[in-house]
């Protein structure tokens, strides 16, 4: 054992890993934003929405004043039933709004 002949082959080295191809891709382009429309949306409202304003106007023109009679005649007649006698006034006499009502009441 003294020749190079008689030694083994020396081991191979082990095989170098490459590092991983850089890839270069083009940038993603982001699709443009939709321009806002300068108008408001418009918002799809059901039938029977009323506004607020609108419903202060009904209830000032179509019920206030009935109301407003019965509890006057409520407060000057004092029943011990008040409720009942709301009920019989505003059925007996909801056509009847006769009774001047102060302007300043609510």
């Amino acid at each position: 054992m003294c020749c190079k002949k008689d030694l083994p082959p020396p081991p191979k080295p082990a095989p170098v890993e490459k590092p991983p191809q850089v890839v270069k891709c083009e940038p993603i382009k982001k699709p443009p934003k939709p321009k806002k429309a300068d108008a408001e949306p418009v918002c799809e409202k059901a039938s029977f929405y009323r506004s607020g304003d609108e419903l202060r106007a009904y209830l000032d023109r179509e019920v206030v004043p009935i109301m407003m009679e019965g509890m006057v005649a409520l407060a000057r007649d004092q029943p011990k039933d008040p409720i009942s006698y709301l009920e019989h006034f505003w059925l007996d006499e909801k056509h009847k709004c006769d009774i001047p009502l102060p302007e300043n009441l609510l």
